[in-house]
């Protein structure tokens, strides 16, 4: 009888471990005790923000482009990093040259680009624009490398969540704050983004506008907008499978006998095609 309780209890606690474990986030790099620990973990099991294949989260990495549209889309209640067979259907062009179904984010941009939330970089007159990796277009690239500036994310998240506008942007309002660091046009968005609590003053009351800002930074803004939202809560789902798409895994034809029809495809990268 000692025995089968003993092992009654051993995998009664085996069974919350795992449990406990299970709600935890899979990031190595997020201490517990991080005071932005339960925004990013709230948007984590909303599936706003996936899981890496190293499990790092480097919160004081700078926040590139492309993942920054991908929360941004994501705590407007719209999951895009693991589109739905209607946005398979949709996104099939690129919506930038430089912004391919190579790119994890590539059906956020998409969508994020048709809701008018992010544009690309204006050409130069010479007809060319470059991004901070370096690399040089002639047609209007989205540059997914590019770091993001505090002002900007703050900007964004506003518009996204209807609490600031160009039309409220551009109309007489109280200035009630002395930003000595933040130019006309900004003025608006940033005295929002501190009355919200996005951005919060410094020394000075000074903001830095155009700082870069980190991942954690963005984590606390973005988690801030996902509130207001109140979207609804789904399980996360790492892989969509739909019987109206066919997954081909060996398109090199690798292990396929010698005498098999081949097929041609447009590239070696994208792995998803829709029935016709």
């Amino acid at each position: 009888m000692f025995f089968i309780k003993l092992t009654l209890l051993v995998l009664s606690l085996a069974f919350f471990q795992s449990h406990t474990l299970a709600a935890d986030l899979p990031f190595t790099d997020v201490p517990k005790n991080a005071s932005w620990y339960n925004d990013l973990k709230r948007m984590y099991e909303g599936g706003v923000i996936p899981d890496t294949a190293d499990h790092l989260f480097r919160p004081d990495g700078l926040l590139p482009r492309d993942e920054f549209v991908g929360i941004v889309v994501g705590v407007s209640c719209k999951k895009c990093v693991y589109p739905t067979i209607s946005d398979i259907l949709k996104y099939r062009t690129d919506p930038f040259t430089d912004v391919t179904k190579k790119n994890k984010y590539f059906y956020c941009i998409s969508y994020a680009k048709e809701q008018n939330m992010v544009q690309g970089y204006i050409l130069d007159q010479f007809g060319k624009t470059s991004c901070q990796d370096g690399k040089s277009f002639t047609e209007v690239p989205f540059c997914p490398v590019n770091s993001i500036e505090r002002i900007e994310a703050a900007t964004v998240l506003l518009r996204q969540a209807n609490l600031w506008s160009e039309t409220l942007n551009s109309s007489a309002y109280d200035r009630r704050l002395n930003l000595p660091d933040v130019d006309t046009y900004w003025y608006g968005y940033a005295q929002k983004a501190i009355d919200t609590g996005l951005i919060r003053l410094g020394a000075g009351n000074k903001i830095a506008p155009h700082e870069y800002i980190t991942r954690r930074e963005f984590v606390e803004m973005a988690a801030k907008i996902y509130g207001l939202n109140l979207c609804e809560i789904q399980p996360r789902k790492e892989k969509n499978y739909f019987s109206s798409t066919i997954f081909i895994f060996d398109k090199e034809k690798k292990n396929c006998p010698s005498n098999t029809p081949e097929t041609q495809f447009p590239n070696l990268y994208e792995t998803v095609y829709d029935l016709k």
